[in-house]
């Protein structure tokens, strides 16, 4: 699994950086849910190189509240955090 940390957390700008590590390359999707499960705005998908990773989350449409973002690998690897808007 990764571990995930999110800069700033709790956010109240427009964004929030999501930093993790990979071991490979590989093709990755994020996507930020609600508590409830519903996803909130576009899932991302990127094509990451080994080694750390900085992605740049927007987070301006998100009202005040928790939320989850998570990281699925290609390989079925997947890892989440919490992010608090406020």
């Amino acid at each position: 699994a990764y571990t995930l940390a999110l800069h700033p957390n709790p956010v109240s700008g427009d964004d929030a950086v999501l930093a993790f590590t990979t071991a490979k390359a590989e093709e990755l999707t994020v996507t930020i849910y609600s508590l409830s499960g519903i996803r909130m705005g576009e899932t991302l998908r990127l094509q990451a190189q080994a080694g750390q990773q900085r992605i740049l989350l927007p987070t301006a449409s998100l009202r005040a509240g928790f939320y989850m973002v998570v990281v699925n690998g290609e390989d079925g690897r997947r890892a989440a955090c919490k992010l608090l808007v406020r």
